[in-house]
């Protein structure tokens, strides 16, 4: 014990549960203790150290527990820490409850197991839990006097062991078997893919479990009333709708009473293809655009790829559900067919398909309609040909560009008495109607041309001053245009091709231009159409001839004219020489037509003093002109000019140029001598005026023989023999040659024995009062007349040269051939070759005198036969247009 510091007295005093049981010290170095209970031994270990013992066999089951503790006996706040007694008590005795050596326990339940000791060990023991010989203490609970054992099929049929021990004595031990009951076990199961329409067969593997006994049987998740019992699933005929999860199930029967169950899911999948939505028939109008869908219900699995097909188009694919067909054409109707598929687990694919009709409506077909010619008021009938397109009812009618009003029903055009202002484009519309209310338009257009003959416009003459520039235009009016030819009289002056306007320019107008000019116009429709167009040129008076010479042999009256052009009408005077008017001749001017006057002069009681050169003044606003006009007495004609002789094979023709008919009318007569035998023929021939060419043929010749050829002119006053033409006829073999011949002299004895045979004929001069008059026109009466072409209504100055008895002289100058023979002709001869001609010229003379005027002369013309024989006859014709 410690005494306290200022405390002397070694004693303490033991407590049993709080009361004083015993004092106990040391004084005097002697033990002292005071205790009411003889079963405690207590003693004094030394001064300071005290002791309580209880012998074992005073130890009862009282003292178990029981609390002590020493004090100080001075101050009892110093004390010792509190003792509580135990008293050790031997294990002898251990259970287990429950108290079965069978503990039966479901896979999965929990039990208590308690280890029971007898209670009055003490210490208290030490308790440990053994499963066989594995340590599962650490599974009890804090007092390890019981511990919770779980359902666990590995422990089946294991030894549950409790061992107790205290006081470092062998354990005692308790002990049960584990009956675990579970259910039976199932290997898994795997996914299991079936094609649709085929048959499935699942067997379920089961362990059986405790107890072994086992149930096995199928049912369906998603179907409560599906069960088929057995271990193996049998499914025939397998549809989409049998896919989902079976479940096998196990069972045993627990002694509970329960039932073990155990169970394994296996999903059934049933593949199948994707089910394609049906697809309507589509329409679409032809060059539009169409888009089609397709969708589908996947199947199983879902994946689905889309394409498209085309029945009658092997080589038409389209990937996606979607095909487009852009700017469709109508040969891209037809059926198409969707396919949708998906691929099944097994390497196999499911497929399904619709078919869509592609209907592409389009408008009926024309073919290009060619142009229509029809002549005016004719009947005009054309069918409009239309391929029938998709719809194939069509409605045909006609409608005109230029007349929203027109339309005629039907596939056909009538138009009847058509006119030209039915020309036109005329349209055939051909129509159908598509399913969505639209139509379908085609047409084509056909040109309707009224052809017609053409009309000339009508206009008012043209009047132009003398060198100005005109230009006549009419319009024409016809279809197809119209060829347009420029007449001046016979003469084309100008043709234009498929005009609407005929044109003639004259640059330089000259009064000669004043005339009906003929144009003539057609165009293969009708009738050919002319016009005269007048023009008329102011112009000065301008007469056809500026020199006259007349020839007077009788002095009681003088009588002449002559022609002049001017526009207006020229004033006329009649002068002297010296300039003074001469007011004896009588001026009468006539109008032939608008720019053509004949001026007549007259003067009755002519006397010698008369003869003389007189001046013609004809004036108007544009100017003067002077016709000389020179009176001489009467006298025989010149000498023919520029003869040439064209031999065949038995005739020749001869041609000249007659000269001044010497103031009296003159003929001509063409002499052939022959240079074989020696004879000639005469052939008379009118004079068709001054300057003109004369021809004739001389028929009855023989082939191969030269000829000698000259033309006499003679009148009242005497003839002119023309020099002599050599001419050799042409052998019969040879037909294509010819000999011409012309200016040839004769030679020296050829010419002595023609001149010979011409002396016998006899000279005869003419004289009588005559009336000269000057311009009269001549037509030979074998000359053809065209009454179908319209005349001319102005007359010019070559009209008057070639239609005019005798032609104004614009010089009086004698020709190449007229001063040949001057000298000849002349009274007073010069040599013997000069007397030789005049004898010539006498004996022709007398001969034609002599002859009767109806003998029959050989006349040879290209209609004739060489021995023909004709009276050679002239005319007079007179134009008269426009003469008043």
């Amino acid at each position: 014990m410690y005494v306290p510091p200022g405390e002397s007295v070694n004693a303490v005093s033991f407590y049993r549960n709080q009361a004083v049981c015993a004092v106990i010290g040391h004084k005097d170095k002697k033990c002292l203790y005071q205790s009411e209970n003889s079963r405690h031994i207590y003693r004094c270990q030394s001064e300071y150290v005290y002791t309580l013992t209880i012998p074992a066999q005073n130890m009862t089951i009282l003292e178990q527990g029981s609390m002590w503790i020493c004090r100080y006996v001075v101050d009892s706040s110093y004390r010792s820490t509190d003792v509580i007694l135990k008293i050790a008590i031997d294990v002898h005795k251990v259970l287990l409850i429950p108290t079965d050596s069978l503990l039966t326990i479901r896979e999965g339940t929990q039990k208590e197991v308690i280890c029971v000791v007898n209670s009055d060990a003490v210490p208290a023991p030490t308790i440990t839990w053994y499963m066989e010989s594995s340590n599962i203490t650490n599974m009890a609970k804090k007092y390890t006097t019981s511990i919770t054992v779980s359902g666990n099929r590995t422990d089946n049929n294991k030894t549950l062991q409790c061992r107790a021990t205290n006081n470092n004595k062998p354990p005692k031990t308790a002990s049960l078997t584990l009956n675990v009951e579970y259910p039976s076990t199932i290997d898994t199961l795997s996914k299991q893919d079936i094609i649709e329409g085929g048959a499935l067969s699942v067997t379920c593997h089961v362990t059986p479990g405790n107890p072994s006994y086992t149930t096995v049987y199928w049912t369906k998740v998603e179907n409560s009333g599906f069960r088929q019992n057995g271990a193996t699933l049998r499914l025939l005929n397998m549809q989409r709708n049998s896919s989902g999860t079976y479940r096998c199930t196990a069972e045993n029967n627990y002694s509970s009473g329960e039932k073990g169950t155990a169970s394994q899911s296996v999903v059934v999948n049933v593949l199948y293809p994707p089910t394609v939505d049906t697809l309507s028939q589509r329409d679409v109008i032809e060059e539009r655009n169409i888009s089609i869908t397709c969708t589908a219900t996947p199947g199983n699995p879902s994946f689905t790829t889309f394409w498209w097909t085309k029945v009658d188009n092997p080589g038409f694919i389209e990937n996606g559900a979607t095909i487009q067909l852009s700017n469709i054409q109508r040969n891209n109707s037809g059926t198409y067919r969707c396919t949708a598929e998906n691929n099944y687990s097994n390497g196999k694919k499911g497929t399904d398909s619709q078919l869509t009709v592609v209907n592409v409506q389009y408008p009926p077909t024309i073919k290009t309609l060619s142009q229509q010619n029809i002549v005016e008021r004719g009947h005009l009938s054309f069918t409009c040909k239309a391929i029938p397109g998709n719809p194939s009812s069509t409605t045909v009618y006609w409608t005109k560009v230029d007349n929203s009003g027109f339309r005629q029903n039907g596939a056909t055009l009538e138009l009847y008495n058509i006119q030209r202002n039915s020309s036109g484009t005329y349209r055939c519309t051909a129509e159908n109607n598509y399913s969505n209310g639209e139509k379908g338009t085609v047409s084509q257009p056909m040109v309707v041309n009224v052809l017609y003959q053409p009309t000339i416009e009508k206009r008012s003459l043209q009047i132009v001053n003398e060198s100005e520039e005109i230009t006549l235009i009419r319009d024409i009016v016809s279809n197809p245009l119209s060829n347009a030819s420029w007449y001046d009289g016979k003469q084309m002056l100008k043709t234009e091709i498929s005009v609407k306007t005929a044109t003639l320019t004259i640059e330089n107008t000259m009064c000669t231009d004043t005339k009906n000019y003929t144009l003539v116009v057609s165009n293969g429709i009708g009738n050919t159409v002319t016009a005269m167009v007048d023009l008329i040129v102011n112009c000065k008076p301008m007469p056809d001839t500026m020199f006259i010479i007349l020839g007077v042999t009788c002095t009681t009256r003088i009588e002449f004219s002559t022609t002049l052009m001017a526009y207006p009408e020229p004033f006329l005077e009649l002068q002297y020489e010296n300039g003074t008017k001469n007011d004896e001749m009588k001026i009468n001017i006539t109008e032939n037509k608008v720019n053509n006057f004949t001026i007549r002069i007259r003067q009755d009681g002519f006397e010698e003093n008369n003869f003389g050169v007189y001046h013609l003044r004809a004036s108007n606003n544009f100017g003067e002109t002077t016709v000389i006009v020179n009176v001489i007495k009467q006298r025989k004609p010149d000498i023919p000019r520029n003869i040439t002789v064209t031999c065949k094979v038995t005739g020749a023709i001869v041609q000249w140029i007659s000269s001044f008919n010497g103031g009296s009318t003159q003929n001509f007569t063409v002499i052939t001598l022959s240079g074989q035998d020696g004879t000639s023929i005469y052939l008379g021939l009118n004079d068709k005026g001054e300057n003109e060419i004369h021809v004739t043929y001389q028929g009855n010749l023989k082939p191969s023989v030269t000829y000698w050829f000259f033309v006499s002119a003679k009148n009242s006053h005497g003839s002119s023999l023309s020099k002599a033409i050599s001419c050799t006829t042409v052998k019969e073999t040879t037909s294509s040659l010819t000999g011409v011949f012309a200016g040839g002299v004769v030679g020296a004895l050829v010419l002595v024995t023609i001149i010979l045979i011409l002396v016998f004929f006899v000279h005869r001069r003419y004289t009588c009062i005559f009336t000269f008059k000057i311009a009269f026109e001549k037509r030979n009466t074998n000359m053809k007349v065209d009454t179908n072409k319209e005349s001319s209504n102005y007359a010019t100055i070559k009209e008057q040269q070639v239609h005019t008895e005798r032609d104004m002289y614009d010089e009086l100058t004698q020709n190449e051939n007229a001063s040949q023979y001057e000298d000849i002709l002349k009274k007073d001869n010069h040599g013997n070759k000069e007397k030789l001609y005049e004898k010539l010229q006498k004996s022709i003379d007398n001969d034609v005198e002599g002859k009767s005027p109806n003998k029959m002369i050989p006349l040879k013309s290209k209609e004739s036969s060489d021995d023909k024989f004709g009276t050679e006859k002239a005319e007079e014709y007179v134009n008269t247009s426009f003469m008043k």
